[in-house]
């Protein structure tokens, strides 16, 4: 994970068709899935082969590898028009427990286990997206068909299901996002799909967070859908076709207010793109609830990429794209500002008489990396709680004096960088707006001589006194 360097491999009994389908780890083995049908299972501490299993329609490996009950499940393809299988196999022997065959087959049609079933979705048999998948509910044990649905119309079902609260959420090849019931004995029923305006074809797995849904689709869209209505709320014109699952961080909710989505899209460069949406928005298209940050360009490695990302613990990311290079991606490390002009409190200048022209206030600041350096000036009344002072966002600030009172001012600066923001809080200054008397004036005593005045410094202290200073 820290270098990329390899630290053992081993050969695999044949090779993927696209290599789109990523292994899968379960019980100390690895599970690849391979053309021609074939599963192949490996040792993970020694990388031995265990088993090969291939199936006898053949087919390409277009499916995932799902894992449930110390056994697992994928599907094959050979063709729009072809029968290839569906099929459970046993992880101790390797041995099929299970077929289903399907006229068209199976591709990206990932599973989920709900109870004792196993949800599915099928190609539509036919040339073209318009035809008729089948969303298929099987006893995982022993292959029995519990329930089906008919996609008519929608198209190829090509994304893994996602299970939410008693529904089913997925996409098809034609366009549209669709949810199912899904009751205690995996039985299907209540079909809801809708189609995007301008989107012709999803093959994205969705993510199903909160009240919404969210999903990649064809014109370059990222979708904001309602869970329960599958209608639109919101589109995020991206720079390809998004076609796996995005990658959903909570971890920002809390302290920004955001939703993170990380995805790819099928178009150069191939990089990363981070789609930060506001967690408690109720309109996505006010300013700043969804924003789109290209987090990564891939610069030297551009090439088109249809992978998904996978996170470590640390919050590194990891992905691929068509140079058929691995990518191991860190958290962007943003400077935090260094004040090298500051606020000072205890100035004589600081003080005013009301409605008097008050000084500037001014601030500077300086980054260490390539960041964007901003700033934004707050008041307090105790010197403890801030407040931002709206359109106050330059170097400089003239404070009102315009009430009387103490009012404390001071300036952060942030530094923002791929989307990561560090802030700094300058010193404060401590305003001070008074009410002079105007009758004040300084009386002083003058002589040419030297002498001591006639009137001793105590009594002048100490007692009310008129002083004549006029003649000397």
């Amino acid at each position: 994970l820290a270098d990329g360097s390899v630290l053992d491999s081993t050969t695999m009994d044949g090779s993927s068709a696209y290599t789109y389908i990523a292994p899968t780890y379960a019980n100390g083995m690895i599970f690849c899935a391979l053309n021609g049908g074939k599963v192949q299972a490996f040792d993970a501490a020694t990388l031995d082969s265990l088993w090969i299993y291939t199936d006898e329609l053949g087919g390409q490996d277009q499916v995932p590898i799902t894992y449930s009950d110390d056994c697992v499940y994928t599907g094959f393809w050979s063709g729009e028009t072809k029968d290839a299988s569906y099929v459970c196999i046993d992880v101790a022997s390797g041995k099929k427990v299970w077929s289903l065959k399907h006229t068209g087959g199976f591709y990206w049609a990932g599973a989920v286990v709900v109870g004792d079933a196993i949800l599915f979705g099928s190609d539509d048999g036919a040339s073209g997206t318009k035809g008729s998948g089948t969303l298929y509910a099987v006893n995982k044990k022993n292959g029995e068909v519990i329930s089906t649905l008919s996609l008519t119309g929608l198209g190829d079902q090509r994304s893994t299901l996602v299970y939410d609260n008693g529904r089913v959420y997925f996409t098809t090849k034609g366009g549209y996002v669709c949810s199912a019931a899904v009751a205690s004995d995996g039985s299907l029923s209540d079909l809801k799909n809708v189609k995007a305006s301008g989107v012709f074809a999803s093959t994205c797995t969705p993510v199903v967070y909160g009240d919404d849904i969210y999903y990649g689709a064809s014109s370059k869209y990222f979708v904001i859908a309602d869970k329960d209505t599958l209608e639109t709320k919101h589109t995020v014109t991206m720079q390809g076709y998004s076609q796996h699952s995005s990658l959903l961080s909570t971890a920002y909710a809390v302290t920004d207010g955001y939703l993170y989505f990380y995805t790819t899209c099928n178009a150069k460069p191939g990089g990363i793109s981070l789609i930060k949406v506001d967690a408690d928005a109720t309109d996505f298209t006010a300013e700043g609830a969804c924003q789109l940050i290209e987090l990564y360009d891939a610069r030297g490695y551009e090439e088109y990429c249809i992978s998904g990302i996978i996170p470590d613990a640390s919050g590194n990311l990891y992905y691929k794209n068509d140079t058929g290079c691995i990518f191991s991606i860190g958290k962007t490390v943003t400077a935090v500002p260094q004040f090298t002009q500051n606020l000072t409190s205890d100035e004589v200048k600081y003080n005013y008489q009301i409605d008097e022209a008050a000084q500037a206030l001014t601030v500077a600041a300086t980054v260490a990396d390539e960041g964007l350096l901003t700033y934004q000036w707050q008041r307090s009344a105790d010197g403890a709680n801030w407040t931002d002072i709206a359109d106050a966002t330059a170097a400089s600030y003239v404070p009102p004096i315009t009430e009387l009172g103490t009012v404390y001012y001071r300036c952060v600066a942030v530094n923002t960088l791929n989307g990561v923001s560090e802030k700094a809080a300058s010193e404060a200054a401590m305003i001070v707006v008074k009410t002079f008397s105007s009758d004040t004036s300084l009386a002083y005593v003058v002589t040419n001589s030297n002498s001591k005045p006639s009137v001793s410094f105590a009594t002048v202290v100490n007692t009310p006194a008129v002083i004549n200073t006029s003649g000397n």
